[in-house]
């Protein structure tokens, strides 16, 4: 897990944790070597302009120099500040706390083997800490049977022996010591649960108390979470600092609301660094969006497209759909099939890219883990060109880029769509369970994403360990309302 990962830790919730010290103190090496790279270049810059200036370097080219270095060293500056709080901030408070965290997971192993060599040491610097459970509530409940009930109750029946033992005149029974013996092994079980469950609850509080701190630390330093990923190891950043114009255009390309807060960051940065030169890149992308947009407006203009989009609305073409793995319905809707080809592909980004040049569209992602697995529920919704206006919503596997249709949990799901002015494009409420659930209506052509609202539902009551996880991490977002009593989540885009 990365060290600014925020870790799930709440009681009665699965929690995976893992975090490589020797990771931790190499990352505080690199914060240490970038810092002191850009002091040290940041030096030089200011010795080469103190040089020009002595042998009389002057003008207003000099002058537009300074005007742009001054405005680019408060950047570096500031930028050298964050980067010293942040590996403060790893260095002696969080690499403490890791220390601690490893050293309670050797006392857990000493705990549970009760032997004299107990767990393994390894140096400060290195070593893993990880714990993989199904809940702090759930550890500490059974525990507790244990300890309680489950000894109470065994060392109750050893005294009842012993007494039976003991009412015997005529008879000896030489069982005396191995019942004692036994008892005494159960006592000494029952202390190292006892044991072990203390130490549990030390190592959570401490799992708590580094999962607080960093978020504290972090949270006051936006934008410097990736660490040396802001300085070489950017995408757009090559190893001599230079930007690659390319990328930052690529970015440009995508939907604003579709940037990652890390992608934001970085055009920003290009920004500062580029001056005159980024306002240029936007005006070039723009040029070419709106040469896209003249492209799809002579597509739609062409007779062969009409034609194509007039048998569409007719249900004409209902062979050719029905090998591209969609069914019309009686209100002439089309919706994708359970057990379309589409199912074979998978889905990532690249088709979204490419979606967004044709048509006028939106997405959202949603992505949460239970277990070994990450999942994703993904939204869509626009003009899909001769089908009209549609939404989709699906559920994938296996993390990404290339995600794998689930079709293995197949949901309970409805979509409707409305149009900006209140019309239902449709209402789709299938009779079986889904795993995609589509509608498009080629009867609204043209249609703004933006102008489209999506009203649909996801029933996980079959699925709990699925519901869990989403419940847990998007419970309060604005786009979903949950149904907790038959847990089902209620979309509203």
């Amino acid at each position: 897990m990365n060290i600014n990962e925020k870790l799930q830790i709440y009681e009665g919730e699965q929690m995976d944790f893992s975090l490589d010290i020797g990771e931790l103190t190499n990352t505080i090496s690199q914060y240490e070597k970038v810092i002191r790279d850009l002091e040290e270049q940041k030096e030089n810059i200011n010795k080469a302009i103190k040089e020009l200036t002595d042998l009389g370097w002057s003008g207003e080219a000099k002058d537009k120099f300074i005007e742009n270095h001054i405005k680019k060293q408060e950047f570096y500056t500031n930028l050298i500040e964050k980067m010293k709080y942040t590996k403060n901030a790893l260095e002696n408070e969080e690499k403490p706390r890791a220390i601690q965290l490893k050293k309670r997971c050797e006392d857990f192993e000493n705990c549970i083997k009760r032997s004299a060599g107990g767990a393994a040491l390894t140096n400060d610097d290195t070593g893993v800490i990880s714990l993989q459970y199904g809940g702090q509530f759930l550890i500490n409940n059974n525990v507790s049977e244990c300890t309680d009930n489950y000894y109470r109750q065994m060392n109750f029946k050893f005294v009842e022996i012993l007494n039976l033992a003991n009412s015997l005149r005529f008879t000896t029974f030489p069982i005396g010591g191995d019942v004692e013996s036994a008892q005494n092994s159960l006592k000494n079980q029952t202390m190292s649960l006892t044991e072990f469950d203390n130490s549990f609850n030390a190592y959570c509080n401490g799992v708590r108390d580094m999962e607080e701190n960093i978020c504290s630390v972090f949270s006051k330093i936006s934008g410097i979470t990736e660490g040396i990923s802001q300085i070489r190891g950017m995408s757009i950043i090559s190893e001599n600092g230079q930007v690659d114009k390319n990328k930052v255009m690529q970015l440009m390309l995508k939907n604003p609301a579709d940037l990652t807060t890390e992608e934001k960051e970085i055009l920003e940065y290009a920004k500062i660094v580029l001056g005159d030169d980024y306002n240029r890149l936007k005006e070039i992308n723009g040029e070419h969006l709106e040469w896209n947009d003249e492209i799809m407006k002579y597509i739609k203009s062409t007779p062969i497209y009409q034609w194509f989009t007039k048998e569409t609305q007719e249900g004409e073409l209902h062979m050719l759909f029905d090998i591209g793995g969609f069914d019309r319905d009686e209100n002439g809707v089309y919706h994708a099939k359970q057990d379309a080809l589409q199912q074979y592909g998978g889905y990532n980004d690249i088709y979204d890219d490419i979606f967004d040049l044709a048509c006028s569209m939106k997405k959202k992602k949603f992505d949460f883990s239970t277990g070994n697995q990450t999942y994703i529920i993904w939204l869509w919704k626009g003009d899909y060109l001769n089908l009209g206006a549609g939404a989709e919503i699906g559920i994938y596997y296996d993390g990404g880029p290339q995600w794998l249709c689930d079709t293995q949990d197949k949901m309970p799901m409805t979509i409707s769509l409305e149009d900006k002015k209140g019309n239902r494009v449709y209402d789709w409420k299938p009779k079986n369970d889904n795993w995609w659930c589509t509608g498009f209506n080629p009867k609204y052509q043209n249609e703004e994403a933006s102008n489209l609202t999506v009203h649909g539902s996801i029933d996980f009551s079959k699925h709990l360990d699925l519901w869990n996880a989403f419940y847990k991490k998007y419970n309060g977002w604005s786009s979903w309302t949950f149904d907790t009593e038959h847990h089902i989540a209620k979309l509203k885009w």
